[in-house]
């Protein structure tokens, strides 16, 4: 289950953030993640909400984004995505 502790503790660039806006951003995301994720979908939704953030003007001014708009966190999603989505398929 994930919760703004974890998050803090996984992303540490997050402590200094406020606690609600973790909390919405985490809210948001686990109403978004699907349980295909199966036991990466705690990852992916301490991802999402990072990303969320980091995308907010709060993160674009700690310098949480890249030029393009992307995050580190978005690009780990990517990664996750295709190497979800190759495993699954295997399954099938």
């Amino acid at each position: 289950m994930v919760d703004v502790r974890g998050m803090q503790e996984r992303f540490p660039e997050f402590k200094e953030t406020d606690f609600f806006q973790l909390k919405r951003a985490l809210e948001s995301a686990d109403r978004l993640v699907s349980d295909s994720w199966d036991v990466l979908r705690d990852d992916v939704v301490y991802l999402t909400a990072c990303h969320t953030i980091a995308i907010s003007p709060v993160g674009r001014a700690a310098n949480l984004t890249a030029k393009d708009g992307s995050s580190t966190y978005s690009t780990r999603i990517s990664e996750l995505a295709i190497a979800h989505a190759c495993a699954r398929s295997r399954i099938v």
